[in-house]
């Protein structure tokens, strides 16, 4: 939990990556990215994680395999990252792409089979159809 000015202290957490997930109440936090990776570094030194208006991708993914139980997709970079599951017929969505040059990867039953570059402007809604085998 935070204070009124969005700082959040995490006492004896050693130094390495961590994924922060946020939820900001009143502030459109669909928009916001709801989980970022942040480095924090030995000590006490503070560590500033900005958040900031997302992008949202609709997007609609073929080729994939059939008989693979579970299709996820994620997003990474940005300090970001995001996940969501491919529904019937190849359609996904995410809230809180975060502006700039990402990664979207197609992971199936934990594995990962095609990643592909992906540039969403910040406020924009985007849509995507990929064929995966087709990068």
């Amino acid at each position: 939990r935070s204070d009124g000015d969005g700082t959040a202290r995490f006492p004896a957490i050693p130094q390495g990556r961590y994924g922060i997930y946020v939820s900001a109440p009143g502030r459109g936090a669909r928009y916001l990215p709801d989980a970022v990776e942040a480095p924090l570094p030995a000590g006490a030194a503070p560590t500033e994680v900005r958040l900031g208006p997302g992008g949202t991708l609709h997007g609609r993914i073929a080729g994939v395999d059939p008989a693979a139980r579970t299709h996820i997709l994620r997003i990474s970079g940005g300090g970001a990252l995001l996940f969501s599951l491919v529904r019937d017929g190849g359609d996904f969505l995410f809230h809180g792409v975060p502006a700039g040059e990402t990664t979207l990867t197609l992971l199936q039953e934990d594995r990962v089979v095609a990643e592909r570059p992906l540039a969403v402007a910040a406020g924009e809604t985007a849509w995507l159809e990929w064929k995966v085998g087709d990068e």
